[in-house]
């Protein structure tokens, strides 16, 4: 869910075997802003209300060079540097069209 966004990504971007230009990097991060469009749709329990932060800060990182906000240390949610973790050892452990998993 935290990655919907993907779905409006062209699939000649996700599965493209050479380095990525500057535009279809864009095209890339900018899933996390169309994840938040569709979380935004959702009728989510008062509990649950938190998941569209989570997902919108899953690519920041604590030194600040994340993306799409370039948040840093603190201001980043918990769980959401618990989900980037989950994130970055999802993609070490699969299979990419660029590159084989790597056993953990």
């Amino acid at each position: 869910m935290y990655d919907c966004g993907n779905l409006c990504t062209p699939d000649t971007v996700l599965n493209k075997t050479e380095q990525l230009t500057p535009g279809e990097i864009l095209a890339i991060q900018d899933h996390v802003h169309r994840t938040i469009q569709v979380l935004r749709r959702l009728e989510l329990p008062q509990e649950l209300e938190d998941v569209r932060s989570i997902a919108a800060q899953h690519h920041e990182r604590f030194d600040g060079s994340g993306y799409p906000m370039g948040l840093r240390g603190e201001a980043i949610l918990f769980e959401a540097r618990i989900l980037s973790a989950v994130d970055v050892m999802d993609a070490i452990m699969s299979e990419r069209p660029h590159r084989e998993s790597i056993p953990v």
